[in-house]
């Protein structure tokens, strides 16, 4: 090779080199492999400006209307003032209009806060980002404590490190265009040696947020502070095999997506709930045919809910052996008493398929359903049936007094509905809720209450259009991928705009706080036609593909606003609402452990053990009434200070009915003066000379019932209105000697023929 040759290729390499070493950097490059958390922001995204997120802000009527809300910002940057150390609003300029990312890190030895690394691109020297993130530093700078700040070389820059108000280090250096931030200088040196391992830059489309949480990483770093009992619950739902999740909005076209992805390598072991999400079936179209053209709202997915409740005693097993078990037989007698079993008799039947739909008219009407395809529309039928047959019995047992239950049938369009029917106490699970159903086809649809019901079999049986004839929805349904696990949608203009119609004027009201006087104006609010018009349609669908569980939302309106939240979490609601209708009354069981150790007996319900543990529901519903009238007799017969002489007084004052003075319990109760029988005894008749006042001491026994008919004990009732079982018949004893001397103490003596404390009537029979 000549001379020449050989000069010309070194001045190639040199250029290369050169080239090289001085090209720019991206801000991934600054970051430590081994961050388990790293929050990645693009404010120069240039998709964002396409979006109807960033158009809706752009309306003169809007921009007015955060004009008047300036005073809350300028508050809020108040009360932080002291603890951020630098004007938050010149930092809230800079970073928010550059890329920057945040990384964690575990914290360095002899630190419990983890490490962390902020690096952004602020431009050039000259520009104004840059000078603003200057500024901003120098601020920050003058208030660490004095003579710590200093220059420090790392390779050829410059960097400044100091010490914070706050005893802890700080360093900051310009890379180019490039500012890194860290938490002393040992970060920096690590952020700039291109030698460190870094973290890979992100994969997939450019987002305008970006949070991705590594957790292997983490396990890393704080796996010795992890006790072993959460390690074990970890393993046991799965989160083992859980590689990293990321969250990132990413601007796609004129829409703003919403992804979150989970990473599950083929490899890792998936258990628990990480199975469920890999190995999840496809939703059904055919339930697209289910959902009206007007829906506001569906949610779709092929759950296998026996699968899930096999899982959910399988990752209780993996944690607790011993707890597995025990849950297994509580269970078994719960199922008995209840006469149905939950897995062979409710969810066994159940087919892969629901569907959760419903209407919403304005701001609080409309209509919901769940529609679940079934294997074995008899068996479950039945089981229901079953259940409700003896839902009265369970009911008593939740501390609800007398309730009776029944599952009543209607015809409606052609078809069997039943509706369970209560009486005796309100609101058993929410206001308005009336549980129903009814059978079409291979599905069984469940309503909250009649009405809603029939609002939603009117839009099945009158045949109009589907949502596969929306428009809107169809034009959305391009992006799902095939093979997707769970399907959503909600379009909520019309009760999004009467929402705003109601808490706008509201909101004016926080002009009143005298923080704000004169300044803070929320009477210019933008008009709800402004925001009916970003109100669109939002589709969101779950997939898994190449070791990935994706969960995304996008839409043509304000979807990262919206409440496509809840179409996404469809499975929480529609898993909710069908264990509510199925299993609510097996968990009001747990409140008497008591009738555990009874007999159980299959149906029919009013025999053995369930007999009895009503009647003593019943008996202690007495009890409650009783604390009832004595509650009404001071307010309205004793001047809020005086007790009565006793229950024949609650009963001639109308305080009480007297059939609540009668035991079910007792089988010839005696009488009262006035002639009414009574089961119970108050320790207004037991001291009949005393002055009862309303500061009788709450833990005080009240009433109790006469003798202890059932295994030995007696419900025993309190001043403060709850009411006991007491097996233990020499405690029982012991207390009421007790009282002798508390009574004494804590009343006076009553005086014939004065006002509020007439001389009581005697009381016969044997107590």
């Amino acid at each position: 090779m000549t001379r020449r040759l050989r000069a010309v290729c070194g001045l190639v390499l040199l250029g290369l080199a050169g080239s090289a070493l001085g090209a720019e950097r991206s801000v991934s490059s600054y970051l430590p492999a081994d961050a388990w958390l790293v929050i990645h922001y693009d404010g120069t995204h240039p998709g964002v400006r396409e979006t109807p997120l960033h158009a809706f802000f752009q309306e003169p009527e809007v921009k007015a209307a955060l004009v008047g809300l300036r005073p809350l910002y300028d508050k809020f940057l108040e009360d932080t003032k002291e603890e951020a150390e630098a004007d938050l609003d010149l930092f809230f300029r800079w970073a928010g209009s550059c890329e920057c990312a945040f990384a964690f890190t575990a914290p360095r030895e002899g630190r419990e806060e983890p490490s962390a690394v902020l690096a952004a691109n602020v431009g050039a020297a000259e520009g104004e980002t840059r000078r603003q993130a200057e500024a901003f530093l120098k601020q920050v700078v003058a208030v660490a404590q004095p003579d710590t700040a200093r220059q420090v070389p790392i390779g050829q820059l410059q960097a400044t490190c100091y010490v914070g108000k706050n005893g802890e280090p700080g360093a900051f250096v310009f890379d180019g265009s490039m500012l890194i931030v860290g938490d002393g200088e040992e970060v920096l040196r690590r952020a700039l040696d291109p030698a460190a391992p870094k973290a890979p830059a992100p994969a997939g489309d450019r987002a305008a947020l970006r949070v991705r949480y590594d957790h292997r990483a983490m396990l890393k770093a704080f796996g010795n502070q992890i006790e072993p009992e959460a390690k074990r619950v970890l393993e046991a739902i799965g989160l083992n095999a859980l590689s990293a999740a990321e969250l990132a909005f990413v601007p796609r076209g004129k829409r703003l997506v919403t992804s979150l992805a989970v990473e599950l390598p083929a490899g890792a072991g998936r258990q628990g709930l990480m199975r469920g999400l890999a190995d999840a079936a496809a939703y059904d179209p055919e339930l697209l045919k289910m959902v009206p053209h007007d829906a506001s709202y569906f949610w779709l997915a092929g759950i296998d809910f026996a699968w899930v409740w096999d899982e959910v005693l399988g990752t209780v097993a993996r944690v607790d052996a011993a707890a597995a078990n025990s849950v297994r037989r509580e269970l078994a007698a719960l199922e008995q008493k209840a006469g149905v079993k939950l897995r062979e008799n409710l969810l066994a039947p159940l087919g892969r398929g629901t569907l959760v739909v419903g209407k919403s008219e304005g701001l609080m009407g409309g209509w919901s359903a769940i529609v679940q395809r079934v294997r074995d529309p008899d068996a479950l039928d039945k089981a229901l049936v079953q259940l409700a047959a003896r839902l009265d019995i369970v009911l008593m047992g939740m501390n609800l007094g007398a309730v009776r239950t029944d599952l009543k049938t209607f015809q409606y369009r052609g078809h069997t509905c039943r509706y369970l029917w209560m009486m005796g106490t309100p609101a058993l699970i929410l206001p308005y809720w009336t549980l129903c159903y009814t059978r079409v086809g291979d599905t069984f649809v469940f309503a909250p209450n009649v009405l809603q019901l029939k609002g939603y079999m009117d839009s099945v049986e009158e045949k109009g259009p589907t949502i596969l004839e929306n428009e809107e929805f169809r034009g959305l349904l391009a992006v799902v991928p095939k093979g997707a696990t769970s399907l959503g949608y909600s379009s909520w203009g019309e009760p999004i705009q009467a929402l705003y119609n109601t808490i706008g004027p509201i909101l004016a009201m926080l002009q009143g706080d005298p923080e704000f006087a004169g300044k803070l104006d929320l009477a210019n609010l933008p008009s709800s036609r402004l925001l009916r018009r970003y109100c669109k349609g939002t589709i969101g669908y779950t997939v898994f593909e190449d070791g990935r569980f994706r969960l995304e939302a996008q839409g043509d309106g304000l979807d990262i606003l919206g409440p496509h939240l809840f179409t996404l979490g469809g499975a929480f609601l529609g898993a909710a609402l069908y264990a509510g209708f199925m299993e609510g009354a097996l968990e009001g069981m747990r409140d008497e452990p008591a009738v555990l150790d009874e007999p159980i007996v299959p149906p029919p319900p009013d025999i053995g053990g369930a007999r009895l543990n009503a009647l003593r529901i019943r008996d202690r519903n007495n009890l409650n009434q009783i604390a009832k009238a004595c509650a009404v007799y001071l307010n309205e017969h004793g001047d809020n200070r005086f007790y009565p002489t006793g229950l024949a007084e609650l009963v001639d004052r109308k305080c009480i009915e007297k059939q609540f003075l009668v035991s079910p319990l007792d089988p010839d109760p005696p009488k009262l003066a006035n002639g009414v029988p009574c089961s119970y005894v108050s320790i207004f008749d037991r001291y009949p000379d005393r002055v009862f006042r309303d500061d009788f001491p709450p833990n005080e026994i009240l009433a109790w019932v006469r003798k202890p008919f059932t295994q030995g004990g007696r419900n025993v009732l309190f001043f403060d209105s709850h009411v006991e079982f007491w097996a233990d018949e020499g405690k029982f004893e012991g207390e009421l000697k007790g009282l002798d001397e508390k009574v004494k103490k804590l009343t006076t003596p009553r005086q014939p023929g004065k006002a509020g404390e007439p001389r009581p009537r005697p009381i016969k029979g044997e107590f």
